[in-house]
């Protein structure tokens, strides 16, 4: 996606995926909150997840607030970014990548929000965020995240 991301031309970023999940009208919802911040993440108010995905989301938003003393929101859900935020670099190259995005922005001093939105079933592919390959690719991302952002303090 980084090459898309370059590929915006306007100021404003809005990312929703393809799956159903959510409503196109967020975005209406969203838009207001960017007078005050630079980057909305929409955090869901009911997940559809099995107990599995339930608990690798939360550790997905646990291990950041721990690590980074930083909130991820959803980082995995829609958002609606100043499109500067995307230049900035990230070591992250798999599902991560939103999570690093948020916790470098934030670092940088861009304002960061949220708002409950409604979530719905997936209504076409698969769900894939509880697979074991791309859990552990994101463990492997976060650490060398922090190796890049506590340790070397880039």
């Amino acid at each position: 996606f980084t090459e898309l991301y370059h590929w915006a031309s306007m100021d404003l970023v809005f990312l929703n995926s393809a799956d159903g999940q959510w409503k196109m009208q967020i975005l209406l919802t969203m838009l207001p909150l960017m007078k005050d911040s630079d980057l909305v993440v929409a955090r869901r108010k009911h997940k559809y997840y099995t107990l599995n995905r339930q608990l690798v989301s939360w550790l997905f938003n646990l291990l950041p607030l721990l690590m980074f003393h930083s909130k991820t929101y959803d980082a995995g859900s829609v958002k609606l970014v100043r499109r500067e935020i995307y230049e900035i670099p990230i070591t992250s190259t798999g599902v991560f990548a939103e999570a690093e995005r948020i916790i470098r922005a934030r670092r940088r001093g861009y304002r960061v929000a949220s708002v409950d939105v409604d979530h719905f079933s997936r209504t076409s592919g698969k769900a894939t965020g509880a697979k074991f390959s791309l859990v552990m690719e994101a463990l492997v991302d976060l650490f060398r995240c922090w190796i890049d952002i506590v340790l070397l303090r880039r």
